[in-house]
Formats: C-alpha cells, sequence, structure tokens
C-alpha cells in the first residue's frame, strides 16, 4: 500500500516509480490518495498508465489510525509514505506501529526549513531528529533519509537516493526547442519544476540582467505558485527591456517534456531558499547539462561531488552573476552515467 496526500511537485513521480517496482515484482499494490487527486492533473502525467493496474482508495484522512486502519483492510505487507515527514513524527510521538505488516518512510526533509528568528531552525530540527529516531526504534517501522542522486558518505541512518529517470529523446528536445522557440544559437538558463518563492526567481532576473549584453536566454518552465507571481513579472518587465530572450511556460509539465527542458539548456539553475535534495540536479547531471547551485548548503554538498559539471555560490545578485558569466564560457559537461532508481527503490521497499 502506497500512500500519498500531496500531489504536488515530485511526490506522485515517487509513487509511480515504487507502484511500477512492485508490479515488476508480481505484487499487488493499492495506491491510498487525496480526495479529488486521481482526477487531477498531476496524477494524469504521473500516474495514468498505472492506474489501470493497480487497486485505488481515496481519503481526506491520513492520520496514523487511519492509514493503519486501511493497511488492515488491504491486508498489506507493507505500506510505504513517500512524503513522510509527518507520519514519522506522528508515529515517533505514539511510539508504535499498529497496522498490517510493516511501514516504510522517506524523510524528505532531513532539517527543518530556514527560519527568521535565529535559532528557530535548529530547535526545529533537533526536535525533527528526536521524533525520527524514536520512530526509527519502533517495531516494524523503516526510515529513510531522501538524499540528492549524487550524495556519496556514510550516514547511520538508512538513505535512499534521489531517483533519476529521462525519458526525452533527441526528437523530443527539438519538438520542445520549436514549441518554446528557444533559439539555438542562445545560451540558455532555466528555472524549471514547481515555480514557487523559494527559488528566488527576482534574484535569478536581477544576476541575469548584470550579465549585461551578453546573448541568453531564460526559460521558466513548470507551474507557477501564486506566491512567485509578482517574482515571474518582475522578471519579464526587468529582462525584456535588456535584450535577454524569456520564455514563460507556467503550467503542469509532461515528464517527457521537463527531461528535454533539461537536455535543451546549457544551464539549469537551482537558486533555493530551502534546504533538501533537488531532483533536477540528478537529471541536469544525468543529462550532461551544467548546474548552478545558490544559496541551499544542502545544494553546495551535493554539487560537490560533481565539480567540473556544477558550481555553487551564495544566493546573491553579485555572485550569482559572476557564476553565470564563468558557467557561459564553460565547455558542456560529460555525462553522470551512474544514476538511476535502484538506490531509492532498494531502501523504500
Amino acid at each position: 500500500m502506497i500512500v500519498e496526500k500531496n500531489p504536488d511537485g515530485h511526490r506522485l513521480y515517487y509513487v509511480r516509480i515504487l507502484a511500477e517496482h512492485c508490479l515488476l515484482l508480481g505484487r499487488r499494490v493499492c495506491l491510498v490518495l487525496g480526495k479529488a487527486t486521481e482526477s487531477g492533473a498531476e496524477t494524469q502525467i504521473h500516474l495514468r498508465d498505472l492506474l489501470n493496474r493497480v487497486t485505488v482508495l481515496e481519503t481526506t484522512d491520513f492520520s496514523q489510525g487511519e492509514v493503519e486502519r486501511l493497511s488492515r483492510v488491504v491486508g498489506a505487507t507493507l505500506t510505504v509514505i513517500p512524503d513522510g515527514d509527518r507520519f514519522a513524527i506522528e508515529l515517533g510521538r505514539a511510539g508504535s506501529w499498529a497496522g498490517s505488516g510493516e511501514v516504510s518512510l522517506l524523510v524528505m526533509r532531513e532539517r527543518a526549513q530556514p527560519q527568521r528568528l535565529p535559532g528557530v531552525q535548529l530547535a526545529k530540527t533537533l526536535l525533527r531528529s528526536y521524533f525520527f529516531a524514536r520512530a526509527r526504534r519502533t517495531s516494524n517501522v523503516r526510515l529513510s533519509l531522501l538524499k540528492s542522486a549524487t550524495w556519496a558518505g556514510t550516514s547511520k541512518v538508512r538513505v535512499a537516493l534521489d531517483p533519476v529517470t529521462i525519458h526525452a529523446d533527441e526528437q523530443d528536445k527539438m519538438r520542445v526547442a520549436k514549441a518554446w522557440d528557444m533559439d539555438s544559437d542562445l545560451y540558455w538558463f532555466g528555472v524549471l519544476g514547481v515555480i514557487s518563492v523559494r527559488k528566488n526567481l527576482s534574484f535569478v532576473a536581477d544576476a541575469v540582467k548584470r550579465m549585461g549584453g551578453t546573448p541568453v536566454g531564460l526559460l521558466v518552465a513548470g507551474r507557477v505558485d501564486e506566491d512567485a507571481r509578482s517574482a515571474l513579472e518582475y522578471l519579464i518587465a526587468t529582462l525584456t527591456t535588456t535584450g535577454v530572450q524569456v520564455r514563460v511556460v507556467d503550467g503542469i509539465l509532461e515528464e517527457r517534456d521537463l527531461d528535454a527542458a533539461v537536455g535543451l539548456l546549457d544551464c539549469v539553475v537551482l537558486a533555493h531558499s530551502n534546504e533538501g535534495p533537488s531532483g533536477l540536479l540528478g537529471k541536469a547531471a544525468a543529462c550532461g547539462t551544467r548546474i548552478l547551485a545558490a544559496g541551499a548548503s544542502s545544494l553546495r554538498r551535493d554539487v560537490a561531488k560533481y565539480p567540473e559539471s556544477a558550481t555553487w555560490c551564495e544566493l546573491s545578485i553579485g555572485p550569482m552573476s559572476a557564476a553565470m558569466r564563468e558557467c557561459r564560457i564553460l565547455p558542456r559537461p560529460e555525462r553522470v552515467r551512474d544514476l538511476g532508481v535502484t538506490g531509492f527503490v532498494e531502501s523504500l521497499l
């Protein structure tokens, strides 16, 4: 049984990878989704080829007690919760799992998000770590930490590497370049995926603007959250007067189109305020697309493994613009070929 309350971002992508792997192993699969999720756009993109091969249950109650009850109704051997941070905290508080079989939880963010008040982030991180540790010591509970696809190191806790799949081919790239009017003579930076305020579009726009006359383009492609709408409007107003070519594709991207965009770009920009792995980092590395990361310390650690492919800088306009100029003159990096989904599914299943 795979449980996912939130259809946003890459969560249903994780669900699909896990469900398909289970089906390949001959297991029966039940998906527990939120009400109306099954008819949503994210579901149609990630799960449409899967829904007729699995059982689907809908609920509005994702509490520990209800998930335990559903696991017993289904007779689950294993219950997997890919977005498991809150559930792990709830289970750590309870100190027991009363569902059928085992439960496997993926903690997507090891650390709490940055806070305005000093010390609050550290306090929240310590509290989260306490409950995660309690959950990990509970019988029939498996807890994994999500790490970047490029992560390499040691951990006392089970690690699940962010899965990487690339479905686009050269024809897909040509189709997307034509549809989005991406001039091949320009050097293209891009901000992709769910575009929230934490992706700092205004910083990216100002950094590109400071490049001063360099023939570049900026692609913003993915669903734009309302909290980032004003930043997007600022970006368009700022850059179109400077000669920078701006392309905006506002909407949920088909996975093949997202993969094609990653491959088309000369440089993927990950200017993140929030800590945590980036799935786009792995895709860019696998496509041989240069990566400019800024801000999050987690990104700094993740890109360190591939210095020939990726650069990290501070999340401010001057350092980002300087890094963009450097990326502009560097050759396209080699593809990283040791990425995939094995480390992800083995940890959770």
